[in-house]
């Protein structure tokens, strides 16, 4: 199986190589014994423990691990490389919910770029020092010191066809990047 799935990564480097940015995600429910020790001690400093559950993600870029739960009845996930140093923490939010300017500035964007689109999902991204991240997890307020992006994923049409795209966008609506996201079902969790 292993070989399997290290063949389909390599193929998807190729097609990333040759067709642009593309996200392949497969994402597996773990224990917290399988957990990096310094992933861990964040999420119990960050006083959420309880509400999360852990997730091995191999994407192209390599192996990762999730804490994913609801906490201020937000959904969040927090990434950590696969040394368990944080990467980010991303909170679902509604569109309502975005600064007025900046979800005009990203339909704007979309609009311009594409035929059709349908924003499916917003996240806030924070990124930025450890310490940072955990009081802003805690307070639920992004701290002064941490970046923030919005993720958003979108069906996007395109040439006469429909896609799934992620992309990334600055705190003002910027365009910063987008993947094509390769959908199955069997290797993302949603929650």
């Amino acid at each position: 199986m292993r070989h399997i799935l290290s063949i389909v990564i390599l193929y998807l480097f190729q097609i990333n190589i040759l067709q642009g940015q593309i996200k392949f995600e497969k994402e597996k429910r773990i224990k917290e014994k399988d957990v990096p020790e310094a992933a861990l001690n964040f999420i119990k400093d960050s006083n959420i423990d309880k509400a999360m559950k852990w997730y091995q993600e191999i994407n192209q870029s390599g192996t990762s691990f999730e804490a994913k739960g609801i906490y201020m009845h937000s959904k969040h996930s927090i990434e950590f490389n696969k040394s368990g140093h944080i990467e980010d923490v991303e909170i679902e939010v509604e569109r309502k919910q975005l600064p007025i300017k900046t979800l005009a500035s990203i339909e704007n964007y979309l609009s311009r770029e594409y035929e059709a689109f349908k924003l499916k999902k917003i996240q806030k991204q924070w990124t930025g020092k450890a310490e940072f991240l955990k009081a802003s997890i805690k307070s639920g307020q992004k701290h002064p010191d941490i970046q923030l992006n919005y993720e958003c994923v979108a069906f996007i049409k395109s040439d006469g066809e429909y896609r799934s795209y992620e992309f990334l966008f600055s705190a003002n609506g910027d365009y910063k990047s987008a993947f094509k996201i390769i959908e199955d079902s069997r290797t993302n969790i949603e929650f």
